[in-house]
């Protein structure tokens, strides 16, 4: 084989980027309103709903302080990342790719969770900045995750009715018919 039949190779890393971008912007372009739904209302507002719960008392009471606040948010993002990590893990059996990265997700975001938790000397306003960024990604990872899960996508299969396709025979024979 000469040099102009070879394949241009693609690196791991580019097909694990370009997977992470279709998953990212797939469900958007794709306009799937059930994923969007299930995000917002399942992930967002009931799975944040701690941090919801936090931000109304905090709201009602201001001198409450925002550290239950923080807290919330603190255990939120590990719970996410974690649950998603693990789902990634189970069903991405084809993609090697996307098990490593959600691993190397589930460590960092592990260990980010222990040092917000247990590093005394953070201020305040540090762990806030980056627990709400971990909150984000955790978000995002989910979206990733369930970016091509087939329960949330609209698509409606037009040869479901029919049996098939309208182009196949169909079997059996019409001997013994009368009409």
């Amino acid at each position: 084989m000469n040099e102009s039949e070879r394949k241009p190779l693609v690196s791991g890393w580019r097909k694990l980027k370009l997977e992470l971008k279709d998953r990212t912007i797939g469900p958007v372009v794709e306009g799937h309103v059930t994923f969007g739904l299930y995000f917002f209302i399942g992930v967002v507002v009931f799975g944040g709903l701690g941090f919801w719960y936090e931000c109304a008392r905090l709201w009602n009471n201001p001198a409450a302080g925002p550290s239950a606040m923080l807290t919330s948010l603190v255990t939120f993002f590990p719970a996410l990342v974690g649950s998603t990590s693990i789902q990634m893990i189970f069903e991405e059996d084809e993609n090697r790719r996307m098990r490593a990265f959600a691993v190397t997700y589930l460590i960092v975001f592990a260990l980010l969770a222990t040092a917000l938790t247990f590093l005394e000397r953070i201020p305040t306003w540090v762990s806030f900045v980056v627990s709400g960024a971990a909150s984000l990604a955790a978000l995002w990872i989910w979206w990733v995750a369930n970016a091509k899960n087939p329960a949330f996508r609209d698509e409606v299969n037009d040869e479901t009715p029919l049996g098939g396709s309208v182009a196949q025979t169909p079997a059996g024979t019409l001997d013994g018919f009368k009409s």
